[in-house]
């Protein structure tokens, strides 16, 4: 699956990935969590920085973070992902930060 997804929808990403599971998956995790990273060109390019105090972190990024890239998924991958999304929806845990997402892969999953 082919998703264009910019730099707020990736940090997202990188948050509802499983932290636990079988070796299997937490192996598709690790390719997930690489695929959805940054690059050390996109860091540049975004200006990607990350303030930390105390407990809370903050990312800032320029607008060119706001421009989407293509990124693309395997089955399994975006199955997971798509898990995840659906497991926040029902425990009524989705945020407007999961909006976009759920738009891109749970409503297209749907009209596919």
């Amino acid at each position: 699956m082919k998703v264009e997804l910019n730099v707020p929808e990736r940090l997202v990403l990188m948050q509802i990935a499983p932290k636990e599971n079988d070796f299997a998956t937490l192996k598709v995790v690790r390719d997930f969590l690489n695929k959805v990273s940054f690059t050390e060109e996109e860091l540049k390019e975004y200006g990607l920085v990350v303030q930390s105090e105390g407990t809370h972190s903050s990312t800032n990024w320029n607008s060119k973070g706001n421009e989407p890239k293509e990124l693309e998924f395997g089955e399994r991958m975006t199955d997971m992902i798509v898990a995840s999304l659906k497991g926040l929806n029902e425990k009524k845990k989705l945020e407007q930060k999961h909006f976009t997402l759920y738009e891109k892969f749970v409503e297209k999953e749907k009209r596919e």
